[in-house]
This record gives C-alpha cells, sequence and structure tokens, in this order.
C-alpha cells in the first residue's frame, strides 16, 4: 500500500506542478479552471485529489512490488523548486 501512494503522490505532485505553470502562462485555462468552481485554486486541488485517488486505486489493483519513496522525495523537492523559482522569476519580469 505503502508503494502504491508514494508513487500516487509523486505523480499528482508532479502534474500539479505543471498544471500551476500551464495555467499561469495560459491565461484561457487559469479562466477555465476559475469557473468550474468558484476558484480556479479550488478546481486544480479538486482535480489533484481526484487524480491521486484514481492513481492509488490503480496502483494497488496493480500490487506495485517497487518502493517509490525515493521517487516522491525527489517529486516533492524538484516540484517546489521550480514552483519557487516560476513565481521569483515572474514576480521580477
Amino acid at each position: 500500500m505503502k508503494n502504491a501512494i508514494s508513487l500516487s503522490a509523486a505523480l499528482t505532485i508532479i502534474f500539479s506542478v505543471i498544471l500551476t505553470l500551464v495555467k499561469e502562462l495560459f491565461e484561457p485555462i487559469h479562466q477555465f479552471l476559475a469557473h468550474l468552481s468558484s476558484n480556479h485554486w479550488l478546481s486544480h486541488s479538486l482535480i489533484d485529489l481526484f487524480l491521486f485517488i484514481f492513481l492509488t486505486g490503480l496502483f494497488l489493483m496493480i500490487k506495485l512490488k517497487k518502493s517509490y519513496e525515493m521517487v516522491l522525495f525527489y517529486a516533492l523537492l524538484f516540484g517546489s523548486l521550480i514552483i519557487f523559482l516560476f513565481f521569483v522569476y515572474m514576480s521580477l519580469a
């Protein structure tokens, strides 16, 4: 179970980072997410939540044997760094 959750979390982090960059760079996507719910961050969070639950269920059915804790660690580390550097760049531009 731990392996499924670790891999699901890592993939959801990667997806969330990409979605954040895309919606900040492309206003139509930002507006689309804002119209899905009362706020674009709420839509973003719900998509992330559903993706995590779906992937966890899928990976639990597959019964992963390999440990993905380091994948999760690096996804979190590099995802945070990418978002931080992106918003620093955007605030200086």
